[in-house]
């Protein structure tokens, strides 16, 4: 089982969706830019960042 994603890596890749940017992961290759994002709130990490990514 993987470690959880930084709030930093969940928040730019929230910002990268909302710019139409592609995506990078894990691995470093590109991806094409999402259009939704899923974020797993089952840690207090994930919901530190979706609350920073609701506040503008």
């Amino acid at each position: 089982m993987g470690r959880a994603p930084r709030p930093a890596t969940i928040i730019e890749q929230a910002l990268s969706i909302a710019r139409g940017e592609p995506l990078i992961a894990s691995d470093g290759s590109a991806c094409s830019a999402g259009q939704t994002l899923c974020v797993h709130g089952d840690n207090a990490s994930s919901v530190a960042a979706v609350q920073r990514i609701a506040r503008p």
